[in-house]
């Protein structure tokens, strides 16, 4: 079964995935699930297991620390950059929280299939980094 992507997420990860042969980006797109996150819906919260990394397709995303009056804000991030790639590759859980700032896409991939990715073609770990 052929699936198919909207343009937002395939040039995302296209983006992302530059430096990596077609194939690579295949299997990337068939692992991958797209979630839709509204403006200001929490999508990570502090201490939540970090179970993959998600690629902001379309919209920004704001980053923070939950204080007791106040959030404190750590980066916003936008199209095309990576989220958890931290806590996915030292097997950590999030330290920071995630919402969107404005209607967002994000591309999901599970930190099993980048681990995955990893062993079999090293050379993914550039375009991560």
């Amino acid at each position: 079964m052929i699936q198919t992507y909207p343009d937002v997420v395939l040039n995302a990860v296209n983006s992302v995935f530059n430096c990596c042969p077609t194939v690579i980006k295949n299997d990337l797109l068939n692992h991958l699930t797209i979630k839709s996150v509204k403006r200001d819906e929490v999508f990570i919260n502090e201490r939540d297991r970090c179970d993959g990394i998600y690629i902001i397709s379309k919209g920004s995303i704001k980053l923070y620390l939950k204080k007791a009056k106040k959030n404190q804000i750590l980066l916003f991030k936008t199209v095309n950059d990576i989220i958890g790639i931290q806590s996915a590759m030292s097997n950590d859980n999030f330290n920071y929280s995630a919402s969107a700032m404005e209607d967002s896409i994000l591309a999901f991939i599970p930190k099993l299939h980048i681990e995955k990715i990893l062993m079999t073609y090293p050379n993914v770990f550039f375009s991560l980094m």
